[in-house]
């Protein structure tokens, strides 16, 4: 799948409804990953969670974390962690920078790691709560 690979302005990251599908999807565990596949427009072109979760993050699982992101080729990427608490771990902001750090001069941008609660949001890339 090929997009054009110009990566989509914070502006254009759809934040409520990323982060209402997460919310709506009452069967995740602790730790569920998904990852948010977006065009250009900032339009969800495809969505996949991820078995294994935060649960065992190791350099295999981020290995096959770029090979999916690699292979789709989507301009941007959003993943999505869930917690409880709406509260980052250590791992969720390990990830978050790895995977950046590891897709620069690639086609895809990962624009952020989202820490999904029921009651609340969290941003790595804007180090902040949002929703």
């Amino acid at each position: 799948m090929t997009h054009d690979n110009a990566a989509v302005s914070a502006d254009l990251v759809p934040y409520d409804a990323i982060i209402t599908e997460v919310r709506d999807l009452a069967s995740l565990l602790e730790g569920a990953l998904l990852a948010f596949f977006l065009d250009p427009s900032g339009q969800i072109i495809l969505k996949v969670a991820l078995d294994e979760g935060t649960r065992h993050v190791d350099e295999l699982f981020v290995r096959h974390l770029l090979a999916l992101i690699g292979e789709i080729e989507a301009p941007t990427v959003v993943l999505a962690s869930v917690r409880p608490g709406g509260h980052a771990r250590r791992i969720d902001r390990l990830l978050f920078q790895e995977l950046q750090r590891r897709l620069t001069g690639t086609p895809s941008t990962l624009a952020d790691l989202l820490v999904i609660g029921p009651d609340r949001c969290w941003s790595a890339a804007g180090r902040r709560r949002v929703g």
